[in-house]
């Protein structure tokens, strides 16, 4: 069998919700920081090279579909907000935490983006993305590109720096067959 895929280009912090455009909507919370406590969330380090995770609902029922790492960010960080609201409330239960690229040398090296490729998708549907970052403290832009890439694609920048309630939504991208 084929896998079907969808690729998603990303930098800086990010979370992310997949549900498909039609019919019955299925949630899927993805930390992509450190380790998540909550159990409705799955757990994807993007800091950490060939890591992957088979995803669950927020039911804990397995969907099928497997997230992995391609492009590695730089690290993780516990700079992001704890206080979601507006668009990014439905986010409230994750933690501070943030998995970061950066353009210039910083720590181990230069991240400028990171990728996350999806498995195991219906090709027939149409998915949707809504992405979350956020840097505290930062006082500059934090631009970030949220780029998802399957037979369409799609993307949407946020600003992450002091971002508490803006998310980046990216609809209706059908998966590679």
């Amino acid at each position: 069998m084929r896998n079907q895929y969808l690729l998603l280009w990303l930098m800086s912090l990010i979370v992310l919700s997949v549900c498909p455009a039609q019919a019955a909507t299925v949630v899927i919370y993805i930390d992509t920081g450190s380790s998540t406590t909550n159990p409705a969330w799955n757990n994807l380090n993007l800091s950490s090279s060939n890591a992957a995770t088979a995803l669950h609902r927020v039911s804990g029922m397995d969907t099928g579909i497997k997230a992995a790492v391609v492009t590695r960010l730089n690290s993780i960080n516990g700079n992001g907000t704890t206080n979601f609201t507006g668009d990014a409330a439905e986010f409230a239960p994750i933690e501070g935490n943030s998995s970061y690229g950066n353009t210039n040398t910083w720590g181990s090296g230069i991240y400028p983006e990171g990728e996350m490729e999806l498995r195991e998708l219906d090709p027939a549907k149409a998915y949707s993305f809504t992405f979350f970052g956020s840097r505290m403290f930062s006082g500059d832009n934090r631009d970030t590109l949220y780029t998802v890439t399957g037979s369409n694609a799609g993307s949407n920048t946020l600003n992450c720096a002091e971002n508490m309630s803006n998310v980046a939504s990216v609809t209706n991208i059908y998966p590679t067959a």
